[in-house]
């Protein structure tokens, strides 16, 4: 799970990624979903990574997983 404001609107967004490679994307103060994105489907073995990077001052989301 990773906490930040991703869409630079002042609040925190809770972002989670389940074991079938669904990443979902919640407001912290309301709970409300905001988006989410299915990735293609890991291998059951598979592990996830996620992080935000910050580049020019833009946040991107980074999904890595032991499989490439």
């Amino acid at each position: 799970m990773v906490v930040d404001d991703v869409n630079s609107d002042g609040t925190l967004e809770l972002l989670v990624q389940l074991s079938d490679g669904t990443i979902f994307c919640y407001s912290a103060l309301s709970v409300t979903l905001l988006w989410k994105q299915q990735l293609p489907r890991p291998k059951p073995s598979s592990t996830f990574d996620l992080r935000l990077i910050d580049i020019d001052n833009d946040l991107h989301l980074v999904v890595a997983t032991d499989d490439g």
